[in-house]
């Protein structure tokens, strides 16, 4: 089948389940932060989504209060791609 709208409130909660975000109720000890792609096509979400003429973001991340550490995540699949992730 083919996929060619999505409710938007959907994607939020699928990006936030892929981000560790869906627990809202707690405090956020740690999340995943990456470009995620489309599972079907590859295409990359955008940071922002213009709803409206309104434009937002498309995942609200929670501000991390400190003290805290990032943990950078870089995977060479091949000579050409790398893949980035911050935890």
């Amino acid at each position: 089948g083919s996929i060619e709208y999505v409710h938007l409130s959907c994607l939020r909660l699928w990006i936030r389940g892929r981000m560790n975000l869906l627990d809202t109720s707690v405090s956020v000890g740690s999340y995943v932060y990456r470009a995620l792609p489309c599972e079907l096509c590859k295409a990359i979400y955008p940071t922002y989504v213009t709803v409206e003429s309104e434009r937002m973001l498309l995942v609200d991340v929670p501000r991390t209060k400190p003290p805290f550490i990032v943990l950078e995540n870089m995977v060479r699949d091949s000579p050409q791609r790398t893949s980035r992730s911050l935890h």
